[in-house]
């Protein structure tokens, strides 16, 4: 089964490397450049060098993420990006947590072991490439249809990558005794759900039978994960995307014989592997955290954590412990918590950088909330974008620290500019329409 699940792999990275072609071909450099960017700020590991111990991945990740987006902007001869308004306000403040980190170094003092690493993770897996997706956000907007296989076919060639190394039976298990070194079973869950939220959202416009394929192979391995915060936070991106649909765009406007056969399909599939996992112990983990929560009996890290970290919070109001001294405020109160960051974004920068710089970055959050009442949310994919930033921000909450959770700056963005791009559509037609009636 190892070499079969090899074999689909390769096809998958095939299939990703056909649709960079045909990009190409097709006179779309700027989409080619920027579905791969999102492959390597998205799901670089789905380059399967990392798990043969063979060099060579780090050049791949900074050759498609830095370099070849910036040899894009300087061969296009407008190197200079402006930033009007809100988004002055917003790099801005990327800029001030850089040297609020800087600070925290060399005028505090005071750091630890985890410190060169998250500064290391902010500049070069957060703050370069925020500053590229501002420079190609019209091409990540208005082109999703035509790169989005790009990032799709990426994720389920890294879903087949682990299927091969591991197997499909005592999946969790075997994945943590010898691969998580490669991803935490968290954020690997988290990058499966994102191309679950991409299947759904183009089922939801338009049923495909291959996309249903895809969408069962995502959900089983997300399921054999067993992750419940990601299975969550994708379960409620779901919600969002049904829920705000236009009405005129269903899943099924006509009762299509093969429509039909694929919703069963999808049904039977799901249901008859939900009971298959669940008979043959597969999904013994969610189960009894389920019992666990059901029965009120909350033993999780994070129910004992949250509150420490409150109380680390109130000694260090209000200009906060330091950047990623989280630890040190931590253990001050409970030795036996040795962890680097509390695992929710909004505690992590409130005990790190303080109330000052803190909620500044929570108005930003609130006001890409916003993006979900626009009207027409899909001609600009705001829908989509909006979903996705509900479910990074939701993941962000019980997971990862600040650089782990930057997809919830990056969709959060991105579903913002997206309505000002629809604006600026809505004015242009307006005009037009003037202009016509004049004449």
């Amino acid at each position: 089964m190892k070499y079969l699940f090899l074999l689909v792999y390769a096809v998958f990275v095939f299939l990703m490397g056909r649709e960079v072609y045909r990009l190409v071909a097709g006179k779309h450099g700027k989409e080619a450049i920027v579905g791969l960017f999102m492959v390597f700020t998205i799901v670089p590991d789905f380059m399967i060098f990392d798990a043969y111990g063979i060099p060579g991945s780090f050049v791949f990740v900074f050759l498609f993420m830095c370099l070849i987006p910036i040899a894009g902007i300087i061969t296009s001869g407008t190197i200079r990006m402006k930033f009007p308004g809100q988004d002055g306000l917003f790099f801005g403040m990327l800029f001030i947590l850089l040297l609020f980190a800087l600070y925290t170094k060399f005028v505090l003092g005071v750091t630890t072991d985890f410190y060169g690493k998250k500064l290391f993770g902010y500049v070069y897996n957060f703050l370069i490439p925020f500053l590229l997706i501002k420079y190609y956000q019209g091409w990540i907007i208005r082109s999703y249809d035509k790169w989005k296989m790009v990032l799709l076919y990426a994720i389920l060639a890294y879903a087949f990558k682990n299927f091969s190394l591991v197997g499909i039976l005592g999946f969790r298990e075997t994945y943590m005794a010898n691969y998580e070194d490669l991803k935490n079973v968290i954020f690997a869950a988290q990058v499966l759900a994102i191309g679950v939220i991409m299947c759904v959202y183009d089922l939801f416009r338009k049923y495909d039978f291959k996309i249903t394929v895809y969408l069962c192979i995502l959900l089983l391995q997300i399921l054999l994960f067993e992750s419940r915060g990601p299975l969550l936070a994708a379960a409620g991106a779901v919600v969002i995307l049904w829920w705000f649909r236009p009405k005129k765009n269903t899943l099924v406007k006509r009762f299509k014989f093969n429509t039909l056969l694929g919703i069963s399909a999808f049904a039977v599939v799901v249901v008859v592997g939900f009971i298959v996992m669940l008979t043959s112990g597969q999904l013994e983990r969610i189960v009894s955290k389920l019992a666990m929560f059901s029965s009120g009996q909350v033993k999780e890290t994070r129910s004992l954590l949250y509150p420490i970290t409150l109380q680390a919070i109130s000694q260090n109001m209000p200009f906060g412990v330091g950047f990623g001294n989280s630890k040190i405020a931590i253990m001050r109160i409970n030795s036996f918590f040795n962890n680097d960051y509390p695992h929710n974004l909004i505690l992590e920068l409130i005990l790190e950088e303080g109330i000052f710089l803190a909620i500044p970055i929570f108005l930003f959050f609130i006001k890409w909330m916003k993006s979900i009442f626009v009207k027409d949310r899909y001609s600009m994919n705001t829908l989509f974008f909006f979903a996705l930033y509900a479910f990074a921000f939701v993941c962000s909450m019980v997971s990862g620290d600040l650089v782990g959770s930057r997809q919830v700056f990056v969709f959060g963005y991105l579903a913002y500019r997206s309505t000002v791009y629809l604006n600026s559509r809505s004015v242009l037609d307006v005009l037009v329409q003037k202009i016509r009636r004049e004449v």
